[in-house]
């Protein structure tokens, strides 16, 4: 199982200054993401060749709507919007209705 794009930029750049959102299942090629937590280290290679290593800042239980789970906060924009930070925002299923979405600078 591969992972896509969904959300912020559509090709992952290590130094554009955006988020790239990329979704993949659980179980399946994202099944560890649902296991990240704030300080563990992400190391990714674009399509460029160039490395980054990204740091977890934020996991969070997210319904289909972008709502936190238990605090109804809104995290829909920052999930899928492109930004004007260098981040990675990875998302993968834990249900039918919640998702594991974490925010990675």
């Amino acid at each position: 199982t591969a992972a896509a794009t969904f959300g912020g930029v559509p090709v992952l750049s290590v130094n554009d200054n955006k988020n790239t959102h990329v979704i993949a299942h659980n179980p399946g090629a994202f099944a560890v993401v649902k296991d990240l937590k704030k300080g563990d280290k992400i190391m990714v290679v674009d399509k460029n060749k160039k490395r980054k290593t990204y740091t977890v800042q934020l996991s969070l239980t997210i319904d289909d709507d972008g709502y936190e789970v238990g605090t109804k906060k809104d995290y829909w924009y920052q999930i899928i919007g492109v930004g004007k930070t260098e981040r990675l925002t990875l998302q993968t299923c834990l249900s039918q209705t919640t998702n594991r979405v974490v925010f990675a600078y």
